[in-house]
């Protein structure tokens, strides 16, 4: 059985420390959104659904997160996943370009190897 944690503070793991004692084995899978520091809508779950912006966009550490993951040892896939009325707005292809390309760059800049495009 898999368990899915989201990293946002107001609910799963709250900080970097707590996200660093868990243990690797559990640490596999990463999906990847930011978003703003400070509420973007009437509530979480309408910032969770409308508000997310794509990787290293927002004010989430997501580098620091990424590399706490790297460095277990165990990360098997990165992501991105952005819901947001801005990628709703785009064209498909292109929302998916900039969900790639900056997933792609935010990996990077954690030290993660990401493959070559084919």
């Amino acid at each position: 059985m898999d368990v899915q944690l989201e990293f946002v503070p107001v609910f799963g793991v709250p900080n970097l420390d707590l996200l660093r004692s868990i243990p690797a084995e559990y640490l596999w899978s990463a999906q990847l959104a930011d978003g703003a520091r400070e509420p973007q809508g009437e509530s979480l779950a309408d910032d969770g659904l409308n508000y997310r912006a794509f990787a290293g966009e927002g004010d989430i550490p997501l580098v620091d997160v990424l590399r706490i993951l790297a460095e277990k040892g165990n990360l098997r896939q990165a992501g991105p996943e952005t819901f947001s009325r801005v990628a709703d707005a785009m064209d498909p292809v292109e929302a998916g370009r900039r969900d790639g390309e900056t997933t792609r760059a935010v990996l990077a800049r954690a030290g993660i190897a990401v493959p070559k495009r084919p």
